[in-house]
């Protein structure tokens, strides 16, 4: 694509500032929340743009003032962040990594519903089923912590911070999170991150915070994927999927209080599934706090713009919070 003249740029409806600074506008669909209405543009001759007349996204991220849909979009501030101030050409490309991992997320919740629903007649093996989309959740969760953190390795060299010394995020950072966040299997300390790779004490402290969720998905997904653990046994109960959750491979996941486990043993499958999904997107938020409390960043490109996510099974991630609250799928058409 050539480069776009500025004048062609003010005529998107989500650009107030085109940046100069190297950083780019991604053309994503955008939705105007005054007249309900999609605008979605493309270069159809070179330096110049075209809006596509009707229709709107079914899949795949857009921009707005306010979100289009509450019942099967989610907003996605780490994502705004990217789109708004860090469109560098080292950094977008992970944005799209970024966004279909949450769409494979959004993909598996669909698919444990499915495979619930259908159990009875189908005849399936569900439980052998919903452990290979565990298995499968896993490893892309601990991808994702690699997506994210090579965002900020790619900005550590461009932006400044604002403690006034005018200085660079960090000189150069490793390229997976755990070679930041770990020191063979123990956890670093914030200063120790602070003093090993000069990076402010909010984005190391992030670091800190997501590093023991990290380290008990590399464990479970190592011991599957490289040293041939299987995935836990799960029961086909009344009130839905479950597993032992006094066994000891459990023992850091408190999301199974004793008041919704079934004869204080069992826990809801169903439950970690939305758990480590949650955690994921809540990692990537809390990483924006962390980067806007501690890095000068570039001005937004529009006004208020944020950035949100669509997909054809969004309605999994809207709910994540309903079903950790009420976790037995059973007990939804008892």
């Amino acid at each position: 694509m050539e480069a776009i003249p500025t004048n062609e740029l003010y005529r998107l409806p989500f650009v107030d500032k085109p940046p100069t600074d190297g950083r780019r506008v991604l053309l994503q669909p955008y939705f105007d929340t005054a007249n309900r209405d999609w605008h979605l543009y493309f270069e159809v001759e070179p330096g110049k743009l075209g809006r596509i007349a009707g229709g709107e996204p079914v899949y795949g991220g857009y921009l707005s003032r306010d979100i289009a849909d509450r019942n099967r979009d989610i907003e996605l501030p780490f994502v705004t962040l990217i789109t708004q101030h860090l469109s560098f050409p080292k950094v977008h490309g992970r944005l799209r990594a970024i966004e279909s991992d949450f769409h494979q997320c959004a993909a598996v919740l669909e698919k444990y519903r499915l495979l619930w629903q259908y159990r009875p007649a189908s005849g399936l093996h569900t439980s052998f089923l919903i452990a290979s989309e565990l298995e499968y959740l896993l490893l892309l969760i601990r991808s994702l912590y690699d997506l994210v953190h090579a965002v900020v390795a790619k900005i550590a060299g461009l932006l400044v911070v604002l403690d006034g010394s005018n200085r660079k995020i960090a000189k150069q950072l490793p390229e997976s999170f755990r070679a930041v966040a770990m020191q063979g299997n123990e956890l670093r300390s914030g200063d120790d991150i602070v003093a090993t790779y000069k990076l402010p004490p909010a984005l190391a402290n992030w670091y800190v915070a997501e590093a023991p969720a990290f380290r008990e998905l590399r464990r479970l997904r190592d011991g599957i994927a490289h040293h041939g653990r299987t995935v836990p046994t799960l029961f086909e109960l009344p009130e839905g999927l479950a597993l032992d959750a006094s066994d000891s491979m459990w023992s850091e996941f408190l999301i199974w209080p004793s008041e919704m486990r079934i004869n204080g043993k069992f826990g809801s499958v169903r439950a970690l599934f939305a758990a480590l999904v949650l955690n994921a997107v809540s990692a990537t938020t809390r990483l924006d706090e962390a980067l806007r409390a501690c890095v000068q960043l570039p001005d937004a490109i529009g006004t208020d713009v944020r950035s949100f996510l669509r997909s054809p099974f969004g309605a999994q991630l809207v709910r994540l919070l309903d079903i950790l609250a009420a976790p037995w799928e059973g007990r939804e058409s008892a």
